[in-house]
């Protein structure tokens, strides 16, 4: 059960923001709105590109989970411009929330 839980992109991805949110209140490099809703610009962004590549995948039968052996080579939608658009949106997300959290520090 851990080992599967430990599998997930997302998993990982909790105590790396906590990290990113820790320095970046360690080292405050001041208010700034307009980051603000950028970052809330990158979270939507990051949802969005993961439910279109989740949404491609399940168009041709194959797995979302990683670890799992896919069906079908997905080569349609984000996977056009991204080898794996949900990590590419994981990413966007982990920075979009450090820059909506005002804690732009973490984006180290």
């Amino acid at each position: 059960m851990i080992g599967r839980l430990a599998a997930l992109p997302q998993v990982w991805l909790v105590p790396f923001a906590l990290a990113g949110l820790g320095l970046g209140w360690a080292l405050p490099l001041g208010p700034f709105p307009v980051l603000r809703g950028a970052g809330l610009v990158l979270l939507a962004a990051a949802l969005a590109l993961m439910l279109w590549a989740a949404l491609t995948m399940r168009a041709a039968r194959t797995t979302v989970m990683p670890g799992q052996r896919p069906d079908h080579l997905v080569t349609r939608g984000p996977f056009r411009f991204s080898r794996n658009p949900i990590y590419l949106g994981d990413l966007i997300g982990l920075a979009g929330l450090m820059l909506a959290l005002d804690a732009p520090a973490g984006l180290i």
